[in-house]
């Protein structure tokens, strides 16, 4: 009998055939534990690949391939590192072909399959947005260290209901945000997820600019960048982007900027109502 952790160390192909051989053995009316023994594994293993075969699970007998996944632990170097931020800040998806109106993961994934060659896993790309400096929070996190008990009143009152009305017109829920940015160009040295930026040790011109975007309650990020202000010109093109190739209506919480409240901004959304719908952060009114 093997020893349990003898399993693991077996080729793929060695480990295909026992399982053909256990499958095999319990089709012939043996049971699970005795099988188990006898491959050297637990029942509750012999017990997962019964179930895959019988979910139609393609890799029930053959089993997952190991090694790295495509794309893992591949770098950007760094002249196409400031390369790609260029393209970033100073041009859309839709210049290159991408049908994206607005920057998000999956859209930076694909302009760097255009000029790099190869795609990254989508976590990667968000350590390099992060490392870059294009990162969002929903507004809720600062204003709730500023006015603590206007906020919770908001997030017990106000909020449940836009949940309510997003579910009942199958909406997705975005928060904006504005932030000005000072990046600089690095190239990425680890992949591990810290929940924190890195400190910067590379040194190379820094830039800055604004960003406005929005992220989803599951962190899904879309953004536009700009100089200057933010005026009611470049909101309404943010919007427009934003929901150019949205699948469900848009329910846009946003921080009560007074560009936010403007005339022509109230004008757009209301003609475009079926598309999105503005709502107003720990405030007690909104636009639909």
């Amino acid at each position: 009998m093997l020893k349990k952790e003898d399993f693991r160390t077996l080729s793929t192909s060695a480990q295909a055939a026992l399982r053909k051989v256990a499958l095999r053995a319990i089709d012939k009316g043996e049971k699970q534990l005795d099988v188990a023994s006898l491959i050297g594994v637990t029942r509750q293993t012999i017990n997962n690949w019964v179930s895959k075969r019988r979910r139609g699970d393609k890799y029930a007998v053959t089993g997952k391939s190991r090694g790295r996944k495509t794309g893992e632990k591949r770098i950007i170097n760094e002249m196409l590192c400031k390369k790609i931020q260029d393209y970033i800040n100073n041009s859309r998806p839709e210049d290159h072909n991408i049908k994206s109106a607005l920057w998000s993961r999956k859209s930076i994934n694909t302009l760097i399959k255009k000029y790099c060659g190869f795609f990254l896993p989508l976590s990667t790309i968000g350590e390099y947005l992060r490392r870059w400096g294009y990162t969002a929070q929903k507004p809720k996190k600062l204003a709730y260290e500023q006015q603590p008990k206007q906020v919770q009143v908001w997030l017990d009152e106000k909020y449940p209901a836009i949940v309510k009305q997003a579910q009942m017109e199958q909406a997705e829920i975005h928060w904006g945000d504005e932030v000005g940015i000072k990046s600089e160009c690095q190239v990425l040295q680890s992949y591990s997820l810290k929940g924190k930026t890195p400190v910067v040790i590379h040194k190379s011109k820094r830039f800055t600019i604004n960003m406005i975007s929005t992220v989803t309650n599951n962190g899904k990020l879309r953004f536009m960048l700009y100089e200057d202000t933010l005026k009611t010109d470049i909101f309404i093109e943010f919007l427009r982007r934003l929901v150019k190739y949205a699948k469900r209506k848009i329910f846009l919480i946003l921080d009560n900027l007074k560009v936010h409240h403007s005339k022509k901004v109230y004008n757009w959304t209301n003609k475009h109502k079926d598309k999105i719908s503005l709502f107003f952060f720990a405030s007690l009114y909104s636009t639909t």
